[in-house]
């Protein structure tokens, strides 16, 4: 549906109701396999999910998604990584999921300073970013301005809109 469209705010709800419900058995009970956090950022809040692995972890991940993405697209990215020994952040930023559809939030190509609030909140450091799409663009320059961040994934790099005007 596209921006305007008087219906689609209660189709994004509706959607992320029934996934959650549908994989409530992640983020419920008295130890989750997935928590959920809101982290403050300028006037709103980024949705991240967590997972810690197993065993011993073999680093940590930060992962964000593209332009108007979804954070529970990635679920299975998520529990992969989990499953392989990762403790993993996924987040949403500004222009993705419920920080665009439900808080207003629009786009910024400074990724840097949501990237920073995600690392300040959970005091992370030594972390590999993984951006997807143009998330893919997005986490060199988070990278850039941020030392925590040690290495970087461009995960099928979608790089411009430009291409398609």
């Amino acid at each position: 549906m596209y921006d305007g469209d008087p219906d689609k705010r209660k189709y994004y709800e509706l959607a992320r109701k029934l996934f959650y419900e549908y994989y409530a058995e992640y983020f419920e009970g008295e130890n989750p396999r997935i928590e959920r956090f809101d982290v403050p950022y300028e006037n709103v809040k980024l949705s991240v999910m967590q997972v810690k692995p197993f065993g011993k972890s073999k680093g940590k991940i930060l992962i964000h998604c593209g332009n108007d993405s979804f954070f529970e697209e990635f679920l299975f990215s998520l529990l992969y990584l989990q499953e392989k020994g990762f403790e993993v952040y996924l987040f949403e930023g500004p222009g993705q999921g419920g920080v665009m559809r439900t808080q207003g939030m629009h786009f910024t190509h400074e990724w840097e300073k949501p990237g920073k609030a995600v690392l300040d909140f959970f005091d992370l450091s030594d972390i590999t970013i993984v951006g997807i799409s143009l998330g893919g663009y997005l986490a060199p320059r988070a990278a850039a301005f941020d030392k925590r961040i040690t290495k970087v994934v461009a995960w099928s790099v979608f790089p411009c809109f430009q291409t398609f005007l």
